[in-house]
């Protein structure tokens, strides 16, 4: 262990963020925190199941060799639930609006 930690930001002029980020961890290093076992409950995750997403690739491709497709992004719904942030968000939409306030990604969409 390095004891090492480098903070970057993708954004220019973000030294507000970064200096929190700092201010933020040199906090948690002061407490002495040395359990770092998570305390929520872990994520309810759903993916979808590995044979019908397999059977949608080789129709997929079948479509692909005849011609029919001359392009294809193949995509699935999972879906997550976060037991312990239930309580804090009424709605999917309040989830991702603090998301977006978190993580300001460029092409984050609400679907």
């Amino acid at each position: 262990m390095t004891k090492s930690v480098y903070i970057q930001s993708l954004l220019p002029n973000d030294d507000t963020w970064v200096s929190h980020t700092v201010a933020s961890l040199k906090e948690v290093v002061s407490r002495g925190v040395t359990d770092t076992t998570p305390t929520n409950p872990a994520p309810a995750i759903i993916t979808p199941k590995e044979p019908l997403y397999e059977s949608y690739i080789s129709l997929a491709k079948e479509k692909l060799f005849t011609g029919e497709l001359y392009k294809l992004c193949p995509t699935a719904l999972s879906h997550i639930s976060l037991p312990h942030l239930q309580s804090k968000f009424s709605s999917s939409w309040g989830l991702f609006h603090d998301l977006r306030k978190a993580n300001p990604a460029p092409h984050l969409a609400y679907l």
